[in-house]
């Protein structure tokens, strides 16, 4: 039997479920945060250890990634990362824990869940984050998972559809699956759940100290959190009172612990379901809304299933059954439902083959252009000779309709100075240029020389200047040169690329793609690259001046040119570092090409791939 792993990923936690194949029942890992942190040149961190790590910078911390589906990059200190490649490194976390339930292998398939509202673009950047994880990737909507769990516990002969009442961390969604595993409606509110539980309960804990308890005002500032070390101890405080909150499930009281020398505040059950009427009204009303929306009577429901972690407050079952007049049934650990059943209904629908990652191919793959003559041209990358594949299938590129070249394309590099060219072609670099780009540089060193010394005022420390902007997309990373914005990132090619302010469309582009290496070893890197462009050439593909071996903005570098179509240039400098290589391409026009190539300097120059 297959290996299969199935991630419930939420706003706030990550739930993970392994079914090693052969026969063995599955296996529940303790549910793990869904936060992101970026570390200054390192790796992604993730869940605890991410929220550990915010103790000394908050601002590298997102404690919820999900909630930026619809955005294209997030903003972590001083690093810019893609939402892909921070789901992706959750994604990724949680399949590495898998792992030691599957004796070290890859699982056969993955299965990802979603809320049942996402789209197709959104379910496309979850599909992205989760390409080359496992063999192949299938993608279920929560509800549907759910209920594929409860046709499985249900005893036989009874059926009929599910009705489904899901209380995340921020918000419900309800939910009718008809039994063959359809969707037959469902709605969502944002307006209560598990944390605003816990915000009553820690506000109703507060509202009964009094000024005589002791170190009261301590106990406010925390809640307050208004320095670093009071919302790292709030952080706890809420935890505890979570604790409280999930022990009264089970117990008339439960204790929350306080901090300093305030001692333990007291919670009842009671207190408890008085505070959380009104918003578990609010649900019920959203469930008994949806049944209406689907045109489902309850006394024809197969059963109610409460899933998430507010499911095991009894007021919220209690309330249901009044309102439905069917009993709902509460899992015994209602936070992996959704996981265990997405390997359920993974198990009766067939996967969908997960799309490669990078490539290990030395050569950067990068759509080229239509044929058709729209001004301006674009260009990129030309296409190695390989065997025979397919007709080009549209792909949408941010210049404009593109398609998809099906075999492996050739990058080039900007070539230095001394490179010289054939007699009778143009100049790879004229004089004026060569010296236009020497005075550019002198200039900004001797502003940015006047702006420090300006800036430190003598004697004292540096003020005022700010820090880069760090572009850090899957394992590389570079600083983004001065009027130049991020444009976007591919995971299946682990490419990142910027353009000019104001030019959100047009011929000059950076891009920077990473390919892993069979090996370290750069000068076997280098005669594989020499042998693509030697057969791009004779393709005709418009490459010329390869330098392997040179120098770019002071680092060893690969060099190639290429002009694919009039009046546009790619020039590509390629990196060997270690086991990776990072190919930068620099596209422009005629006008541009200083301004880009200096841009190119800066990307080259600053580009590194942390381990």
């Amino acid at each position: 039997m297959s290996r299969r792993v199935a991630v419930d990923l939420g706003d706030t936690t990550v739930v993970t479920v392994v079914d090693p194949g052969g026969g063995a029942d599955a296996v529940e890992l303790e549910p793990d945060l869904a936060a992101v942190f970026a570390p200054d040149d390192a790796a992604l961190v993730t869940g605890g250890a991410a929220r550990a790590r915010a103790a000394a910078d908050p601002t590298r911390l997102e404690p919820r990634p999900r909630r930026w589906i619809d955005a294209d990059t997030l903003l972590l200190g001083t690093r810019t990362v893609g939402v892909v490649e921070a789901l992706g490194a959750v994604l990724a976390a949680a399949v590495d824990r898998a792992r030691s339930a599957l004796r070290g292998e890859r699982p056969d398939l993955l299965v990802l869940t979603h809320p049942p509202s996402w789209g197709a673009r959104r379910r496309e950047v979850l599909r992205r984050a989760g390409a080359g994880l496992a063999a192949e990737l299938s993608l279920v909507a929560e509800p549907v998972a759910a209920a594929a769990h409860a046709r499985w516990m249900r005893p036989t002969g009874r059926g009929g559809p599910t009705a489904l009442l899901d209380v995340g961390a921020r918000g419900a969604v309800a939910a009718v699956v008809d039994p063959a595993g359809a969707l037959l409606a469902h709605r969502a509110a944002d307006r209560f759940g598990g944390d605003d539980a816990d915000e009553l309960v820690l506000a109703h804990v507060l509202a009964g100290l009094t000024d005589a308890t002791p170190d009261v005002t301590r106990v406010r500032a925390v809640v307050d959190g208004a320095s670093l070390p009071d919302r790292r101890h709030r952080q706890v405080l809420v935890e505890d009172v979570r604790d409280a909150r999930e022990r009264l499930s089970g117990s008339e009281q439960a204790d929350v612990p306080l901090p300093g020398a305030a001692g333990t505040a007291w919670c009842s059950r009671t207190e408890l379901e008085d505070l959380l009427r009104e918003p578990c009204a609010g649900l019920v009303a959203l469930l008994a809304g949806v049944l209406d929306e689907a045109g489902v009577p309850a006394s024809r429901l197969a059963d109610v299933r409460l899933v998430g972690g507010l499911a095991r407050t009894p007021l919220l079952a209690t309330l249901v059954h009044r309102e439905l007049g069917v009993p709902p049934v509460v899992p015994a650990d209602p936070r992996t439902v959704v996981a265990r059943g997405a390997l359920l209904a993974a198990a009766s629908a067939p996967a969908v083959a997960a799309p490669a990652p990078a490539r290990p191919a030395l050569l950067p793959d990068w759509p080229a252009p239509v044929a058709a003559p729209p001004p301006p041209v674009r260009a990129v990358a030309v296409a190695a000779p390989a065997p025979p594949a397919p007709p080009p299938t549209p792909r949408l590129d941010p210049d404009g309709p593109t398609v998809r070249i099906a075999h492996e394309l050739v990058p080039a590099g900007r070539l230095p100075a001394r490179v010289e060219t054939p007699e009778g072609g143009p100049a790879s670099w004229s004089a004026r240029r060569r010296a236009g780009l020497v005075a550019v540089a002198t200039v900004a060193v001797v502003v940015v020389i006047l702006v420090v010394a300006g800036l430190r005022g003598g004697d004292g420390p540096t003020a005022g200047a700010t820090s880069p902007t760090v572009v850090s997309v899957f394992a590389h990373a570079y600083e983004l040169p001065a009027g130049w914005t991020t444009d976007g990132s591919d995971a299946e090619f682990r490419r990142s690329r910027i353009r000019p302010v104001g030019q959100p469309t047009g011929p000059n582009l950076i891009a920077v793609q990473e390919s892993a290496l069979a090996s370290p070893d750069a000068a076997g890197a280098r005669a594989q690259l020499l042998a693509g462009f030697e057969a791009a050439r004779a393709a005709g593909g418009g490459v010329s001046d390869l330098q392997p071996e040179t120098t770019f903005a002071g680092r060893e570098a690969a060099t190639y040119r290429q002009v694919p179509v009039p009046g546009t240039t790619v020039d590509w400098v390629v990196l060997f570092l270690g086991p990776t290589q990072l190919s930068v391409g620099c596209r422009h026009d005629e006008t541009s090409r200083d301004a880009v190539l200096a841009a190119c300097e800066r990307v080259v120059g600053t580009l590194r791939s942390p381990p």
